[in-house]
C-alpha cells in the first residue's frame, strides 16, 4: 500500500520529447549536433568582451566619486597667536557658543600643551 508521500517516478514525454532513460532518442534535440560555428563563437568572445568594458568604464566612474563621498578629512583651522591673546580669548572667539572651559581643554589636548601660557607667532590647532 503506497501512502500520499510516495509516489512512483516513471520516465515520461514532456512536450513531445521522451525521457533518455525509457530508451528512446529524444524528438527534439536539446543540443544541436556537431561544432559550434566560428562566427558564433566570435559573435560570443566579442559580446563577452564588450560586457567587461562596459562594467569596468562604470566601475572606473563610480570608484573615486564613491571614494570621495566615503572620505572627506576635515580640514584642520589653524590660528597664529598674536600679541596679548590668551588661550582663553582664542576659546572666547571660537567657541561657537560652546562652553570655553572644554574649548580650552581641546586646544590644550590637541596642541600638546602643558600650560595655558601660548607666545606670539604660536601657531595652535583648533578643534
Amino acid at each position: 500500500m503506497q501512502n500520499a508521500r510516495s509516489k512512483s517516478i516513471t520516465p515520461r514525454a514532456v512536450e513531445g520529447r521522451q525521457h533518455p532513460a525509457a530508451g528512446g532518442a529524444s524528438q527534439i534535440p536539446l543540443v544541436a549536433d556537431g561544432p559550434v560555428p566560428q562566427a558564433t563563437q566570435l559573435r560570443l568572445v566579442l559580446g563577452r568582451i564588450a560586457l567587461f568594458t562596459v562594467i569596468l568604464c562604470a566601475v572606473a566612474m563610480l570608484v573615486p566619486r564613491l571614494v570621495a563621498v566615503a572620505y572627506t578629512a576635515p580640514q584642520a583651522q589653524l590660528h597664529v597667536v598674536e600679541k596679548g591673546e590668551t588661550l582663553w580669548g582664542v576659546a572666547g572667539e571660537n567657541a561657537a557658543g560652546r562652553d570655553p572651559r572644554d574649548y580650552v581643554d581641546q586646544l590644550r589636548r590637541i596642541n600638546r600643551l602643558s600650560t595655558p601660557q601660548i607666545v606670539p607667532g604660536q601657531t595652535l590647532i583648533l578643534p
